[in-house]
């Protein structure tokens, strides 16, 4: 019984122990008896970019941002990313506006359009993707000369490299290797493209084509040299061994190109050529000539490079050009001095300790004042600081200074006006403002001035949006990078003098019964919306459409009247400045009428009065004022025609649509400050909310793109913004 007793025990001890280790390891792995099964089409999941979707891009994007200082140019002082968008064509396009500081013109701001064509399968002699620039409005390089970017095109590739290398002055050790790894890799090659013509074996010959095709994209040989061996290798393959094949021929440009870059002559490259394909290079060619002809391209990169060790060559004055220009940008981002090219009188190069260039420069310093001095830049590519320039003027100090290629990235980040990384929803928004208006500023103080204003009015309209009582929605508009005092400039409505007003005749108000709407607009009366552009005008725009709406009820016929007569031949406002409706009224009538529109065109600015009497097309003989009544000045409206306000403008800045009825404190009834015009009325039923918004129709005279279509619609009942503090009309001459 004892040894049951204790084999029972047992087994519950080790029941309970595998209970235990059964909990711990539902503890570690929760995600194995909790994950969900998986679905059917697991793809749906993810967002997967397809051919030819655009996709928005964050401008906060470091990678985007990186993408964006790599391709500006070095003149150019990156601020921020305004938009980004990225598409799947043959790679990956990214199409990107950049705010930038032209250092070349005055630190001017300007906006840079950007489209890069990555092709994330290939990768640079550094290991970064290859992006090729197809499009800038920021720099005359964006395309060659031919504008031939296309990556099929195996020499614009070889042209792109060879200049990557010459940029970055690669030693002439480094150059060895480089050579000489290109040499193996078109000798290896030509040798396996021989075992292939040799051999009958279709599937060897499809092995050994995937192998040639997948080397290496780093490889600046595999880059230039693969296009043309492996089409040959298709060619070898599918003829026979009697046949014969046409050596690729190439132009002096390209001949001269594998010479500079390869050490190997052009014919050694076409003899090279000809060995891979299996065909004779001469008639009594035999094995010992071909080892030859591949031993050759050593020999004469030894040559080559005994010959340049110590002594210089003469440099293309082109070539020379961009190398000064690159690397007095560079100091000119550091810690300076700025210098900017007029003319080179020579240039060398020499091979040394790294490659020493030489150029004879006239250089014009930041006092414009023009000298000629030697400026040598020593490249040593393998340091990190390794490159130095050494600035020699006759009359100034010797300058030296020293830059490289993870310097020059790091000076264009630090160019930003703010930190990129921490780009803010004020700046994001203000860079989108400049873009969509067009603001240009003359310099960066201004510019951080500006962007002050303008994130103090997202404040206001904040303010607005929170307190307002009907359904107007409030935002940015051309006037957010304005104080309330440059606003008032652009509105323009003299303060009225109680006591001249007083003296004025008041109009008769018809007894009749109102509609819930009327709109003087449906019934061909009204002119199309006028924009008084940066100028305080807005009086003569109000007196304008009224009158133009009186004669147009009378007559039947709509015609537009000249502001700009106004603005020339009332002497009494004070054209930009500001007037009023009273004064103009009295003015057209004293002038003898008004012309039209087209025969006396606005200019936005005042000018000589040349009104000619002969042209007049309606004339004024006062004008009334209506009562401080909203019902009795739709009565009015219904039977006349469209009546002349004055209305306090301060929700109009940023006003975007809807029925406005702003908090009062935002919006008094006595700081009239804007002449508008009202056209009809109406009723926005809110049946879900339990809320009815009656509105008055107001033309504006800020062009068609504020507001809604230039309109304002404005709550109608409790003088909501002075709506009809200055209600007021001109009475027409009879014809």
């Amino acid at each position: 019984m004892r040894f049951y007793s204790f084999g029972a025990t047992t087994v519950a001890l080790l029941l309970a122990f595998a209970v235990i280790a059964n909990g711990q390891e539902a503890e570690n792995e929760p995600e194995v008896e909790t994950a969900e099964p998986v679905s059917e089409n697991p793809i749906k999941l993810v967002h997967v970019l397809n051919p030819g979707e655009r996709e928005y891009l964050s401008p906060n994007l470091i990678g985007v941002q990186n993408i964006a200082i790599t391709f500006l140019p070095l003149s150019m002082n990156f601020i921020n990313i305004v938009d980004a968008f990225r598409e799947i064509v043959n790679g990956v396009k990214y199409d990107i506006v950049v705010n930038a500081v032209d250092t070349k013109d005055n630190d001017a701001e300007i906006v840079c359009h950007l489209v890069i064509l990555e092709k994330p399968w290939l990768r640079t002699e550094w290991g970064d993707k290859v992006r090729e620039l197809q499009h800038s409005n920021c720099s005359s390089n964006a395309l060659d000369e031919d504008g031939d970017q296309s990556p099929r095109n195996p020499l614009v590739r070889a042209n792109s490299i060879n200049d990557k290398i010459q940029e970055n002055e690669e030693t002439q050790s480094e150059n060895g290797n480089i050579e000489g790894q290109a040499t193996e890799e078109v000798l290896s090659v030509a040798t396996t493209e021989g075992e292939q013509v040799e051999s009958n074996d279709k599937e060897e010959e499809a092995t050994t084509e995937e192998q040639t095709t997948n080397q290496s994209a780093d490889d600046v040989t595999t880059n230039t040299i693969l296009p043309e061996t492996t089409a040959s290798t298709t060619t070898a393959a599918a003829i026979n061994d009697d046949s014969t094949t046409d050596v690729v021929e190439l132009s002096e440009d390209d001949k001269k190109w594998l010479d500079d870059i390869f050490s190997i002559g052009a014919l050694n490259f076409e003899n090279s050529l000809k060995a891979s394909r299996g065909l004779s290079i001469d008639d009594d060619e035999d094995l010992g000539q071909q080892q030859q002809v591949e031993e050759e391209p050593i020999i004469v990169r030894s040559k080559r490079s005994a010959n340049a060790l110590g002594g210089s060559t003469a440099l293309d004055f082109d070539k020379a050009e961009k190398i000064l220009t690159k690397s007095l940008n560079k100091i000119a981002t550091g810690e300076g001095p700025a210098y900017r090219i007029s003319k080179i009188h020579s240039a060398e190069k020499q091979t040394v300790a790294g490659t020493l260039t030489k150029i004879d420069a006239d250089l014009i310093g930041a006092d414009g004042e023009e000298e000629r001095c030697l400026v040598e830049i020593w490249t040593r590519a393998w340091l990190a600081d390794g490159n130095e320039v050494t600035i020699k003027c006759p009359k100034k100090d010797v300058v030296k200074r020293r830059h490289s290629r993870s310097v020059e990235y790091a000076e264009k980040k630090s160019h930003k006006k703010s930190n990129h990384h921490n780009l803010n929803k004020v700046e994001h928004l203000f860079s989108k403002f400049q873009v969509k208006y067009k603001r240009h500023y003359h310099t960066t103080m201004e510019r951080q001035m500006r962007m002050r204003i303008f994130k103090q009015n997202l404040k206001i309209i904040q303010e607005l949006n929170a307190n307002e009582m009907g359904s107007a929605k409030y935002g940015i508009t051309e006037f957010a990078d304005l104080t309330s005092t440059e606003y008032k400039q652009r509105t323009g409505l003299w303060q009225r003098d109680p006591v001249k007003s007083a003296a004025t005749p008041k109009a008769e108000i018809p007894n009749i019964d109102l509609p819930k709407e009327f709109d003087w607009r449906e019934k061909g009366v009204i002119s199309p919306v006028k924009n008084q552009g940066n100028c305080g005008s807005c009086w003569a725009f109000s007196v304008t459409g009224n009158v133009e709406g009186l004669h147009a009820v009378k007559t039947g016929k709509l015609e537009e009247y000249s502001e700009q007569e106004l603005l020339d031949c009332d002497t009494t406002d004070s054209a930009c400045n500001g007037g009023l409706p009273d004064n103009a009224y009295e003015a057209i009538e004293r002038i003898g009428g008004l012309e039209l529109e087209s025969e006396y065109p606005y200019h936005a600015r005042k000018e000589q009065c040349h009104f000619n009497k002969a042209k007049v097309h309606v004339r004024v003989k006062g004008h009334v004022d209506l009562p401080k009544n909203e019902t009795a000045m739709a009565q009015w409206l219904i039977a006349n025609g469209p009546i002349s306000i004055g209305i306090n403008a301060n929700a109009m800045q940023f006003y975007r649509g809807g029925v406005s009825h702003p908090w009062r404190p935002l919006c008094s009834h006595s700081n009239l400050d804007h002449g508008v015009l009202i056209v009809g009325y109406g009723v926005s039923d809110y049946p879900m909310f339990k809320k009815t918004l009656p509105y008055w129709i107001v033309k504006n005279s800020w062009g068609s793109k504020w507001g809604e279509q230039g309109y304002y619609r404005v709550y109608r009942g409790d003088n909501t913004c002075g709506v009809s503090e200055m209600a007021s009309s001109a009475v027409l001459a009879d014809d």
